[in-house]
């Protein structure tokens, strides 16, 4: 029997600051699991608020973008 925490925040993950090479498949999943579950929970709350689910909606599938970039998967564009 594996006993466990289940998660009381609904906040979908910032994948722009996640470095996806350095997760395991397992690890990479369970992010996209979790921001489905997001998603999921919190459009009924969110349905007259449009605003608010496009940005959930959005926020929930990005992939992981933060590849090749700079340090932390961070980048700075200079005018």
């Amino acid at each position: 029997m594996w006993l466990g925490f289940e998660r009381l925040t609904q906040a979908p993950i910032q994948l722009k600051m996640v470095r996806a090479s350095m997760l395991t498949k397992d690890e990479r999943q369970w992010i996209k699991d979790h921001n489905n579950n997001v998603r999921k929970t919190l459009e009924p709350y969110l349905a007259e608020d449009k605003r608010a689910l496009k940005w959930l909606r959005r926020e929930c599938q990005k992939g992981f973008g933060n590849e090749g970039k700079g340090s932390a998967g961070l980048s700075i564009e200079w005018d």
